[in-house]
C-alpha cells in the first residue's frame, strides 16, 4: 500500500467523528427548537381557549343583566282598540263582537318562542278578523315555559293593558321583546311606551298583580282533550293546525273552514 493511500485512509478516519459530532449537535438543536415551538403553540392555544371562556362568561353575565335590567322597546299603538272588561274566573280575554258565530281560542305563553312566531305572523290577521265581526278571538295566556315568573307577570300586565284599550298592541310588543325577565319596571315602562296616557295608568295594576288570581285560574282551567302545548288554536272547539310560514290568507282560510 502506498504512503498516499495510507494517508487518505487516516484522513477519513480522523474526519468521521467530527462529522458525526456535528450531525448530533444539529439534530439536538433542531429537536430543541421543535420542542420550543410546541410549547409556544400550546401556550397560544391555552390563551385563546381562556379568552373564549372569558368572553362566553362575560356574554352570559351581560345577557342576564339585560334580561333583568334592560329596557324594553315599544311603539305607540297605531289606533284605538276595543277595551275589554276586567277578566274574572278563568274566562279568556275576548276581542270581537258578541254576535260573531265563531270563536277562535288562542292558548299562548309569553315566553314561548313559537308563540312569538305565531303572533308575528298571524297577530294582525286575528285583530282584523275580530274587528270585522267575523270572529271572536279569545286569548288564554299560560305559563308552561322554563321562566314561569316572566310569563305570569306578562300575562297580568297584558290583562291590565286590555282593560285600558291597548291589549293587542301590548301583547305584540311583549312578544317582540321576548327574553326580558319582565320585572315590574320593564312591564310598566313598556305600557307607557305602547299605551301613552292609558299606559301610564297601568302602573298600579301591574305592580299590585291585580290580575294574578285570574292568571292562576286560566292556567288551572281544563284544556281541550287534544291540547299538547302552546301555541294552540281552536275554532269552536276544533283545533287548527298552524305551522310557521303559513300566510295570513292560508290561516284565514283554515279558520273559516273549521
Amino acid at each position: 500500500m502506498s504512503n498516499k493511500t495510507r494517508q487518505n485512509k487516516q484522513l477519513k478516519r480522523s474526519q468521521a467523528p467530527r462529522t458525526d459530532s456535528r450531525t448530533a449537535r444539529d439534530r439536538a438543536r433542531a429537536e430543541a427548537e421543535l420542542a420550543a415551538r410546541k410549547k409556544r403553540d400550546v401556550r397560544i392555544v391555552i390563551g385563546i381557549a381562556v379568552a373564549v371562556v372569558l368572553l362566553a362568561i362575560a356574554g352570559g353575565v351581560g345577557f342576564m343583566l339585560y334580561r333583568q335590567f334592560g329596557g324594553p322597546s315599544g311603539s305607540v299603538a297605531a289606533g284605538p282598540e276595543q277595551s275589554v272588561p276586567a277578566p274574572s274566573g278563568s274566562d279568556p280575554i275576548v276581542y270581537g263582537q258578541a254576535s260573531a258565530a265563531k270563536t277562535v281560542d288562542v292558548y299562548l305563553d309569553f315566553s314561548c318562542p313559537h308563540c312569538k312566531d305565531f303572533e308575528n305572523e298571524q297577530g294582525a290577521t286575528l285583530k282584523q278578523l275580530a274587528e270585522s265581526g267575523e270572529f271572536k278571538v279569545a286569548y288564554h295566556p299560560l305559563s308552561f315555559m322554563v321562566r314561569p315568573g316572566a310569563s305570569v307577570n306578562a300575562a297580568n300586565a297584558f290583562a291590565c293593558a286590555a282593560e285600558r284599550g291597548f291589549g293587542q298592541a301590548y301583547m305584540a310588543e311583549l312578544f317582540r321583546n321576548q327574553g326580558l325577565q319582565w320585572s315590574d319596571n320593564q312591564l310598566v315602562d313598556l305600557a307607557r311606551q305602547v299605551g301613552g296616557d292609558a299606559g301610564s295608568d297601568t302602573s298600579g295594576c301591574i305592580t299590585r298583580r291585580q290580575n294574578s288570581g285570574w292568571v292562576d285560574a286560566v292556567n288551572g282551567a281544563p284544556k281541550p282533550p287534544d291540547f299538547t302545548g302552546t301555541p294552540a288554536i281552536y275554532v269552536n272547539g276544533t283545533q287548527i293546525q298552524w305551522s310557521a310560514g303559513m300566510t295570513p290568507e292560508q290561516f284565514g282560510q283554515a279558520l273559516r273552514a273549521a
